[in-house]
């Protein structure tokens, strides 16, 4: 969803896309091509979302465990490297029990660098 702003008033909520592959989506960072990546918890998945609302699977799997936050590196060295934090919610209630809860950081390369936030 997408929330529009005009002098500092919300102007209401558009909907960007829809897709079973976002299901227990959590946290969002966007790279410098405005991709937005998006951590699906429920599924421990990072998905992508286009600029035409095409969702695709990134990455799936362990090591994900519930992930819940994405953000880019800001320097030279891991401006191309998404930070991933695992929540590992569903394993440590009991809802998913293949394997022990792995409450972790984990990264991931990516081809594009993260989007640069400018802040007054």
């Amino acid at each position: 969803m997408r929330i529009g702003f005009h002098h500092g008033q919300a102007r209401g909520i558009e909907t960007v896309t829809t897709s079973s592959l976002l299901r227990g989506a959590d946290g969002i960072a966007f790279d410098a091509l405005d991709i937005l990546f998006v951590a699906v918890n429920a599924s421990d998945r990072i998905a992508t979302v286009g600029w035409d609302g095409q969702v695709s699977v990134l990455v799936e799997g362990a090591p994900l465990d519930a992930p819940s936050s994405l953000v880019f590196g800001t320097s030279r060295a891991d401006r191309h490297t998404l930070f991933i934090t695992n929540f590992a919610i569903l394993r440590a209630n009991g809802l998913k029990t293949d394997h022990p809860p792995q409450p972790s950081l984990a990264s991931i390369p990516v081809l594009i660098p993260g989007l640069d936030i400018d802040i007054p």
